[in-house]
């Protein structure tokens, strides 16, 4: 409550302490009227901004390159976080793509928990799309990459119930072709 009556957020205050938002505002209901709380002072350029949300260091902006490097950091913070993101390729193909319907599948035949975070692709029936679903609090984030001509190269459901890449790896899965040959060097 001391952070909070000295003018952090409640979403400054979770990450701190690594607890759900929704528990620090239940603090906030309940006692924080018990003493008046502070306007934020803190400034760009002062410590601790990381104690900032991101909607906080966007209003602090004073011009719109201190904007803009609001904005650039937030990016490279989101680009660190997922660089090394690995993809769970679920092997065979499924029929829709709707996201209940995905966080089920990923539930019953991965036996995960589709709230973790990591990121599953899924392929439709005809081969000529992939759908990815990541949780991203508080929304899952879908993507669908679609083939106009062709289809794209998929795992079988005989290789197992899925199979983990890389990010960079998924990269070049999609833009493989079908038919490519492999030249061997023998």
């Amino acid at each position: 409550m001391e952070m909070y009556w000295s003018g952090y957020s409640s979403a400054a205050i979770a990450r701190r302490f690594g607890i759900p938002v929704g528990t620090v505002y239940s603090w906030v209901h309940d006692f924080g009227d018990q003493k008046e709380r502070a306007e934020p002072t803190i400034q760009l350029n002062e410590k601790p901004i990381h104690m900032l949300s991101l909607t906080e260091c966007f209003r602090l902006t004073q011009n719109a390159g201190e904007w803009v490097g609001v904005l650039r950091g937030a990016a490279l913070a989101d680009e660190a976080l997922y660089a090394n993101a690995a993809i769970k390729l679920v092997c065979g193909k499924l029929h829709g793509y709707s996201a209940p319907k995905l966080a089920a599948v990923v539930y019953e035949k991965l036996k995960e928990d589709p709230l973790s975070g990591k990121t599953y692709a899924f392929c439709n029936k005809c081969g000529n799309a992939i759908t990815t679903i990541s949780w991203n609090e508080p929304i899952y984030h879908v993507e669908r990459y679609i083939k106009t001509h062709g289809t794209f190269i998929w795992p079988d459901e005989k290789l197992g119930k899925s199979i983990e890449i890389a990010s960079a790896d998924f990269d070049h899965l999609i833009s493989l072709q079908k038919y490519r040959k492999i030249v061997k060097n023998t």
